[in-house]
């Protein structure tokens, strides 16, 4: 299987994801500081930053296929020309071209690793198209094409009817029944609380227990959102850190809420290898 064999998949609106080839780039942590305000509120710092990176990205860290591509092609012409006549300055260009690719493959590397949900990875070995491959066929195996009404036997093969179809079966599943009155609780079955039990569980809330949350969360899991993910934070801890502090200690302790703030993504988890029904998943 080829990293190009596979058809097209129809392109959508992507949300904002943080790269974590950005990391490599010698000046993003000073842009970073550069736009990063520790008195600011978390939710709508981190969307002016993620509008920001993507500028960024399009000025300063540009396509790494096209540095790629463009890298090769002035190899190319440098070790022809070095073929015909030796020359100081052409080797010089050639080794400092070397270096520059070598970056960019790793670049590259860490792009697909991130795209491919890839829990492990070799040291020492490029596994580009592998990852490529991986991502490739995580989008195909993700990528619902048709469904079929379970009722009325029909196919849907429009974007906006499966939406629809599959919106409408959950929205049906998790629609709450009639209430049925509860007798009353049984008592005496669970053991008592016992004083220092009671005073662990009511200490006020402390910064160690958010960044431990924080530093055990997977580097490069599924983003929410804003897509930034755990290891945006934990790069760059000592920089965001009282943002993610006041955020988290305001809300357990009950001082508000920001709006969007639980906001995440749906997904459909299939039952089975082919699903054809909404039910199969």
């Amino acid at each position: 299987m080829e990293p190009k064999g596979f058809a097209p998949i129809a392109s959508i609106n992507k949300p904002f994801k943080f790269q974590a080839a950005w990391l490599t780039h010698d000046n993003f942590r000073v842009f970073l500081e550069s736009k990063w305000v520790k008195s600011s509120p978390l939710v709508p710092l981190l969307k002016k930053v993620g509008n920001d990176l993507q500028e960024w990205n399009r000025e300063v860290f540009h396509n790494i296929f096209k540095k790629k591509r463009n890298l090769l092609a002035r190899i190319t012409r440098v070790q022809k020309s070095l073929a015909e006549q030796r020359s100081r300055d052409l080797i010089k260009l050639e080794s400092k071209l070397c270096k520059e690719l070598d970056e960019v493959l790793e670049q590259e590397e860490l792009l697909w690793y991130q795209r491919s949900r890839i829990e492990w990875i070799r040291d020492g070995d490029r596994n580009t198209s592998f990852f490529h491959l991986s991502t490739i066929s995580r989008r195909w195996r993700n990528n619902i094409t048709t469904i079929e009404d379970i009722n009325s036997g029909e196919w849907m093969f429009e974007k906006d009817k499966i939406q629809q179809h599959i919106v409408s079966y959950f929205q049906n599943l998790f629609t709450a029944e009639e209430q049925q009155a509860l007798g009353p609780l049984p008592t005496r079955i669970f053991p008592d609380f016992t004083q220092r039990d009671w005073n662990c569980l009511s200490k006020p809330f402390a910064k160690c227990e958010v960044e431990r949350v924080v530093f055990e969360m997977g580097s490069m899991k599924a983003p929410v959102p804003d897509g930034f993910q755990a290891l945006f934070f934990r790069k760059h801890w000592d920089l965001v850190a009282e943002n993610v502090y006041k955020i988290a200690l305001d809300a357990l302790n009950g001082k508000g809420f920001p709006e969007n703030l639980n906001e995440t993504f749906i997904v459909l988890i299939p039952k089975v290898d082919t699903p054809e029904f909404a039910t199969q998943f």
